[in-house]
């Protein structure tokens, strides 16, 4: 059962969270070939973000994305769901920090 945090500023329009989390649902279940029902997804948010010496103003929501699965997963699933759950948290010209662990 993988389970992917999302950590990121809020978004400027509020249904955009459900959108990207079941994006990310329908993204890591097809890349992991498991059922929806089996990824467990949720946001938190983050008050303040900066990018090295650069404050963060709201342009985006700068997401860092993690995801918590099994063991037994070959390098090239991992990668799969990673790769699943960071493009659909991400908007065009975002950058997004992604963590397996």
């Amino acid at each position: 059962m993988p389970v992917v945090i999302v950590r990121s500023l809020r978004p400027s329009e509020a249904m955009r969270i459900d959108r990207m989390l079941a994006a990310v649902v329908e993204g890591v279940s097809d890349a992991l070939v498991c059922s929806p029902g089996d990824v467990w997804v949720y946001w938190v948010e983050v008050g303040a973000v900066r990018l090295g010496q650069t404050e963060v103003a709201y342009a985006g929501h700068c997401p860092v994305v993690s995801i918590r699965a099994r063991r037994g997963r070959s390098e090239e699933e991992i990668a799969a769901g990673l790769a699943a759950a960071g493009g659909d948290c991400r908007s065009p010209g975002e950058r997004t920090q992604l963590v397996a662990t």
